[in-house]
């Protein structure tokens, strides 16, 4: 019994290694690709000022890191809990000067923006310059990290 577990583990992996990497996007499609990533984008500062689940949920990756302005740092779960819970309520979010860049099948969205939130009942507006990433997993772009820094 392990020893047909084991090779038909060895035999997924071989064929898995067989059929590659993903290739890179075609440059017909990134413009598609990048309006697609553009709207994504959108998604973020609009579930974060919605608290919306149904819009964040679907872009972030299991593992997604988001590392705020502030210097605090939070996984895809602990952003749907302060969303949920209301330790964290975003009042307005606006997204600006945004840029897309395709390199294979991963994607850097930079760009500026204004976060006007309530953290523990304190109100905070950050203007920050911010980046994020984002790669295609075969099935969905899905976004990976998202870096956000105060602007002086």
């Amino acid at each position: 019994m392990r020893r047909s577990a084991l090779l038909a583990s060895l035999a997924l992996a071989a064929a898995a290694s067989a059929c590659g990497p993903t290739p890179p996007i075609h440059e017909d499609y990134a413009p598609f690709v990048a309006s697609y990533l553009r709207q994504a984008n959108e998604n973020w500062f609009s579930g974060l000022r919605d608290k919306s689940p149904t819009l964040l949920e679907p872009l972030l990756s299991d593992d997604v890191t988001i590392n705020w302005p502030d210097g605090t740092t939070a996984t895809k779960a602990s952003l749907l809990d302060d969303l949920r819970s209301g330790r964290v309520r975003y009042d307005s979010v606006t997204g600006e000067q945004s840029r897309t860049r395709i390199v294979g099948t991963s994607a850097i969205v930079t760009g500026q923006a204004t976060l006007q939130s309530q953290r523990d009942g304190q109100p905070v507006v950050d203007r920050i310059v911010y980046t994020a990433l984002y790669a295609w997993t075969g099935q969905a772009w899905k976004m990976l990290a998202w870096q956000g820094t105060r602007r002086q």
